[in-house]
């Protein structure tokens, strides 16, 4: 995975809470031992180097585990938004298409997509797979302020084996916002555009569906 930037501040507070965090934890368990250092020779002590190791386990399991719980969104310690899971939908190129960007295309007109997001505090994946090419995320930003939030990532698309002649390895943009509970049967959608560099020239719609959000 790679880092994502984001358009919120919170980071380096979380980073300060997650410290003091950990070594009030530290002093809390110091405490604890005293008994075993006053009975027992040569028992544990604790200093500044185990209130790193407790902070970066502390921080590893935030970030990776638990940093999208509903506990830190209450209490407003964590806004950006989450992305992750497996998302299902179809994308509307101009590359057999005129106008690629017409709201209600044609069933025909469709190329289904499935996605995969893995995201966590600190660094995200977008994996997308059609029918003739997948892609890969390379870097990526979550805009929040303003209005509905909006992932926007840089990825490497890669024809299949058995592509047309025509495909080619390329680089584009995809920026999608995403809409909570406003699909059918309330579920998670992303809607937006994307396009291609300059060697394939393609540009088009994308429009998903969040079927398992881990």
């Amino acid at each position: 995975m790679h880092t994502y930037s984001t358009d919120n501040d919170l980071r380096p507070r979380i980073i300060g809470f997650l410290g003091i965090g950990s070594f009030l934890l530290v002093l809390g368990i110091a405490r604890m031992l005293t008994i075993v250092n006053a009975t027992v020779p040569f028992g544990p002590n604790f200093s500044a180097p185990a209130t790193g190791a407790v902070f970066t386990v502390v921080y590893v399991v935030f970030a990776t585990k638990v940093w999208n719980h509903g506990v830190f969104r209450r209490l407003h310690l964590v806004k950006t938004p989450y992305f992750g899971g497996h998302w299902e939908g179809y994308i509307r190129s101009s590359y057999n298409i005129d106008d690629a960007e017409a709201e209600e295309p044609n069933e025909d007109e469709k190329t289904e997509v499935e996605v995969e997001i893995e995201q966590s505090w600190r660094k995200m994946i977008v994996r997308l797979e059609g029918e003739d090419s997948s892609s890969r995320s390379l870097g990526a930003s979550i805009i929040t302020q303003q209005g509905r939030p909006k992932l926007t990532y840089y990825y490497l698309n890669e024809p299949d084996y058995d592509a047309p002649d025509s495909y080619s390895m390329g680089y584009g943009t995809s920026s999608a916002k995403l809409y909570e509970g406003e699909g059918d049967n309330d579920e998670d959608v992303l809607d937006g555009i994307y396009y291609t560099g300059p060697k394939r020239g393609e540009h088009g719609k994308i429009r998903l569906t969040r079927v398992d959000d881990e």
